[in-house]
């Protein structure tokens, strides 16, 4: 996409357990992102995730839906 550069899109996937008032809920996460190479060594990353999880007492379910965004930069040996 820029002159240059590299840039790698991934897909991210997860299952866990989430704890609320003392009761381990099952979660899951889905998500996508990209590295963009800025060199031979460095490279800039931004994620997107979304964690999803049941919630409430017995007579309110409700499936909660948590955004998460992640920027970093990784220096590669």
């Amino acid at each position: 996409l820029l002159p240059g550069r590299q840039m790698v899109p991934f897909l991210t996937g997860g299952a866990g357990s989430t704890i609320l008032k003392g009761k381990a809920e099952p979660s899951f996460d889905l998500g996508v992102g990209t590295m963009l190479y800025t060199g031979k060594t460095a490279a800039m990353r931004w994620e997107l995730r979304n964690h999803r999880f049941p919630s409430g007492s017995e007579e309110a379910r409700r499936t909660s839906s948590n955004f998460e965004f992640i920027m970093g930069f990784s220096i590669l040996r």
